[in-house]
């Protein structure tokens, strides 16, 4: 006889939602049991949302390992043992529950469940998230595959990686999810929306009352609106794009709204038929998103200002070889300012000279012999021509005796020209202080002086001021904080429609649990698509076990006007259940060993708040931890 010691942690709590939504049953009624399973297709995806609930980032394969220490015969049955929850028993369940269309059997089981709970399902949210894998996805063009594991537009800003999609429908009431689907990495939400309104609008709407579908901008499109607007009510953002959108986002002025009973906003009602339906418009003004929205502009100024500064000094420095190439150039920067105007060019023109090279023939000056004789007069035009000498004309000309030096006069003015030693060049000195130098070749054994030819090609470089365009800014400023919703509902209230607009968020909370490193979700390696499609559907049905765990729990504090501490110790009515795992971190079951026999004789380290928690969710949930 012995003791021993199980974890159960928080998953007491998971096990029993799995248990009071009938979780096994409902999967095992629809994919059916073998004769040879040990484990039901049922139990393996309990077993996967127990493991994804575990917060340990545990891949799949790893199940047996995180089972080892947890009270199996609590949470499924006493016969069923952690090696039963091998690689190969989850793989099978996970191709049985393909078979049997993941999409219908999460709608099956979300359904039955938010009707046992008074799930609301006046307004449901539907968006999509991408959800990167690792490795790569080759298959041929004839092979049938589910959904194309791909590239595609990354939310999640990861374009490196291959990537599916996640499509959610989830109730404002809850967070609760109604519906999803796997789809391929590069579907498009535009056509994905209308697809799905018209196959499931039906099954999706609560009978009782009216449904509003809630969508992002994607959902606006002309198209859409005449395919979706005859089926359901839908309430959607309109893309700034649409010109009727960005005039009325430019036009208004935020005194002429009203202030909403949502604190922050203001809003105004306007009529639209776009897409040949009749919709309420509503042009909304947030203060929180135009204070983010002023920062961001303001930042996105000052980075203009950076750029054109280092851009206008480039250009300042380019050589052009006419003046219209250069204000070509200036125009098109100035045509791409967001904030800036090009407010003054200066055109400079500049001689730039080539490098030295092989004298031409005609720059031959004189032949050192025929100085004083034949070309003393055509020494003479050459020197009055580029030094401004005119005295030359009259002046004298006499050479040494060494024949190293020719000397021109004339009274107190003189001009010097010297040969170098090696007779290969010519100084030529003035007594203004000019001074120049020439080549000397010998040829025919005369030594000929050549000017040293420099090309000169005109260039010119723009010079360009700038400043701010205080009339764009203010524009800027002016639809900053904005955007327009649209229902085609003209009847719907105003302030709901925003309310429910807003609840969009509740599909967004959901796709950061999907995404939470903590979930398993980061831990995608399947190789088959068929799998992963899966696999989407148990992540979504983890999220569905959470919601209803945190629906239950602030239900029942908001009935018994009872409150928990939260993680700075404040009482709070609305906990969310991640808090609440992490309180349940560390206890343990004690289990008596007798002859190989285990039994679960008491709890270790529960405290009195996880006691009244506990109490709050339920006799079965008590009995998971008070056994």
């Amino acid at each position: 006889m012995g003791y021993v010691s199980k974890n159960i942690d928080h998953l007491g709590i998971v096990a029993a939602v799995c248990k009071e939504i009938g979780l096994v049953e409902e999967v095992d009624k629809i994919v059916g049991v073998g004769d040879k399973q040990i484990v039901t297709t049922g139990e393996a995806v309990m077993a996967m949302v127990i493991n994804g609930l575990g917060f340990v980032n545990r891949p799949l394969y790893l199940t047996p390992e995180f089972m080892k220490n947890k009270p199996l015969e609590l949470f499924f049955r006493d016969d069923l043992k952690p090696e039963d929850f091998n690689d190969d028993t989850l793989d099978r369940a996970l191709d049985r529950l393909y078979e049997h269309n993941p999409t219908s059997i999460f709608m099956h089981i979300a359904l039955k469940t938010a009707k046992k709970f008074g799930i609301e399902r006046k307004f449901l949210h539907l968006d999509t998230t991408s959800m990167s894998v690792q490795g790569e996805y080759k298959f041929e063009e004839e092979d049938m595959v589910p959904i194309q594991i791909t590239n595609g537009h990354a939310k999640n800003k990861r374009f490196d990686l291959n990537q599916f999609v996640i499509s959610l429908i989830s109730s404002s009431h809850a967070d609760f999810p109604l519906w999803m689907s796997v789809l391929s990495g590069n579907s498009s939400d535009k056509k994905h929306f209308r697809e799905v309104i018209q196959q499931f609008s039906k099954e999706l709407s609560d009978s009782d009352t009216l449904t509003y579908f809630v969508m992002d901008s994607a959902m606006y499109t002309d198209p859409n609106i005449k395919a979706m607007s005859p089926l359901v009510k839908w309430i959607s953002r309109v893309p700034e794009t649409i010109n009727e959108a960005k005039t009325l986002i430019e036009g208004i002025s935020v005194e002429d709204m009203i202030k909403s009973d949502i604190e922050g906003y203001s809003f105004k009602d306007f009529s639209s038929s776009y897409g040949g339906f009749d919709q309420k418009w509503l042009v909304v003004f947030s203060e929180k998103g135009y204070d983010r929205e002023i920062k961001t502009l303001n930042k996105n100024i000052d980075k203009e200002m950076d750029k054109i500064k280092t851009e206008l000094w480039h250009l300042g420095n380019e050589e052009f070889n006419c003046p219209e190439d250069g204000l070509s150039e200036i125009n098109k920067k100035g045509e791409k300012l967001k904030y800036y105007k090009i407010i003054k060019t200066d055109i400079e023109e500049i001689n730039k000279t080539g490098k030295r090279g092989r004298p031409k023939k005609n720059a031959y000056l004189f032949s050192w012999k025929e100085i004083p004789g034949n070309e003393s007069e055509l020494l003479k035009d050459f020197l009055k021509s580029n030094y401004d000498v005119d005295w030359v004309k009259t002046a004298k000309i006499a050479k040494t005796d060494d024949d190293k030096t020719i000397i021109i006069n004339a009274g107190e003015k003189y001009i010097s020209l010297n040969l170098s030693n090696e007779n290969t060049e010519l100084d030529i000195k003035i007594d203004n202080g000019k001074t120049d130098k020439f080549i000397v070749k010998t040829e025919n054994d005369k030594l000929n002086i050549y000017k040293t030819v420099i090309e000169v090609k005109k260039v010119y470089k723009v010079k360009a001021n700038f400043d701010k365009d205080e009339k764009k800014i203010e524009c800027e400023k002016n639809k900053k904080g904005k955007f327009i919703i649209a229902s085609n509902d003209v009847n719907l209230d105003s302030n709901e429609a925003l309310k429910e607009y807003k609840g969009q968020q509740s599909v967004e909370r959901g796709f950061r649990f999907l995404k939470d490193p903590l979930f398993f979700a980061s831990s995608i390696f399947l190789k088959k698509p068929e799998r992963i499609v899966s696999l989407g559907m148990i992540m979504v049905l983890s999220l569905l076990v959470y919601s209803v765990a945190q629906f239950k729990l602030r239900k029942a504090l908001e009935e018994k006007k009872e409150s928990i501490p939260d993680q700075l110790g404040k009482q709070t009515t609305k906990p969310t259940m991640r808090r609440v795992f992490q309180m349940f971190d560390g206890i343990s079951l004690l289990i008596l060993l007798e002859n190989e026999v285990e039994k679960i004789v008491g709890v270790l380290n529960l405290t009195e708040i996880q006691k009244k928690i506990l109490s709050l969710m339920g006799g079965d949930y008590e009995k998971m931890y008070l056994c």
